[in-house]
Order: structure tokens, then C-alpha cells, then sequence
């Protein structure tokens, strides 16, 4: 009987699509709002949509490079070895320990992901701030700051792509096991 490994690639991904969608949306309905209040709860709305997306990308490329080691050698091996790594070194470390090549960091790939770990880590570690509603100031620098978001969010999707594709051009192999698995599609600009 062989062994199945199972990963949460697709979901992650999916999940991260999802919202990226959804604070699209809301950023759009912010947009069209008559009320002060009404344009805030869709601003938040979206800055929580857009959160989650950064947050899945980042999920969805460790999942991936840690499926893509246990495939190479076994679950064990990298639970054992690997597993503790920061994402980033994983991806610098994990291809060129099975395919001898390095990971390129003079590639825009690396460079989206090192801002991806940068953003990610920020929205964990972030600290809260009181917003007055009544200020148009206050309500105008949230929402320039959701917009920011949203296209950091944007940026954490397409890193995913950039940086599959570059593990591809490292490991042609890998070609044939993205088929079907991982439907990577960059997300235009709204």
C-alpha cells in the first residue's frame, strides 16, 4: 500500500483568493457608501478580507515548500531536519538541497517574498490604534492605509505564482506535479 501525503496547499491557496475577492469587493461598496459610518465598516471589512489574504499567501507558499520536501525525501526527514526553518530560508535552502541549484535572490520572486515574510510579521505584530470617525482626517488616512493593504494583498497572491515558477524553473520536474494541483492565476490590478 503506498502513502498518500496530504497537504493543505489548494485550500490555503483558495482561501487566500477568496478574500483577496472579497476585499476587492468591499473596497469597491466603500467606494459607493453614503455614510460616514457605512463607508468605515466596509473599509474595516475590507482590511480584514485583505489581512487574511496576506496571511493565507504566506500559509500557502510554507505549505508548499514543505510538501515539496517531504516528497523529495520523506515526512519524517524534513520533520526531523527542516521543519523549524523560517519559510523564507526554506525556500532558499530546500531546492538546492534535492536539485544542487540555488534559489535565485537576485529575482523579483525572492524579492516579493522576503516583503511578503516583512508584511505578514507587521500584521502579526501590529499594535492597535483608535480611529474617531467623526475626523475626515482619521477616516481618510484608514482608508488610504486599506487601499495599501489591499495591494500588499494583491502582491502576496502574484508572490505565490512568481515564486512557484521560479521553484519550477530550478526543479523542471516539478512542472508535471504542479499539474492540476495548484491553478495559479495572477490577479489583475483594480
Amino acid at each position: 500500500m503506498n502513502d498518500i501525503l496530504l497537504n493543505n496547499v489548494n485550500t490555503y491557496m483558495k482561501v487566500a483568493l477568496d478574500n483577496l475577492d472579497l476585499a476587492l469587493i468591499s473596497k469597491q461598496e466603500a467606494n459607493n457608501t453614503k455614510s460616514v459610518e457605512e463607508h468605515v465598516a466596509r473599509i474595516i471589512q475590507a482590511r480584514q478580507y485583505a489581512f487574511v489574504s496576506i496571511v493565507f499567501s504566506a500559509f500557502t507558499l510554507e505549505a508548499y515548500i514543505n510538501n515539496y520536501a517531504a516528497r523529495k525525501r520523506s515526512n519524517s526527514f524534513f520533520k526531523e531536519h527542516l521543519d523549524n526553518i523560517d519559510f523564507v530560508s526554506k525556500w532558499i535552502i530546500i531546492p538546492e538541497l534535492f536539485t544542487g541549484k540555488p534559489f535565485p535572490k537576485d529575482k523579483q520572486s525572492y524579492e516579493y517574498l522576503i516583503e511578503l515574510r516583512k508584511i505578514r510579521n507587521e500584521l502579526v505584530h501590529s499594535k492597535s490604534s483608535t480611529l474617531n470617525i467623526e475626523n475626515s482626517a482619521d477616516v481618510e488616512k484608514v482608508g488610504n492605509s486599506v487601499y495599501e493593504i489591499i495591494k500588499s494583498a494583491e502582491k502576496a497572491v502574484k508572490t505565490i505564482s512568481m515564486v512557484v515558477k521560479t521553484l519550477v524553473e530550478i526543479d523542471t520536474t516539478e512542472k508535471e506535479y504542479l499539474s492540476g494541483l495548484l491553478d495559479i492565476k495572477d490577479k489583475p490590478n483594480k
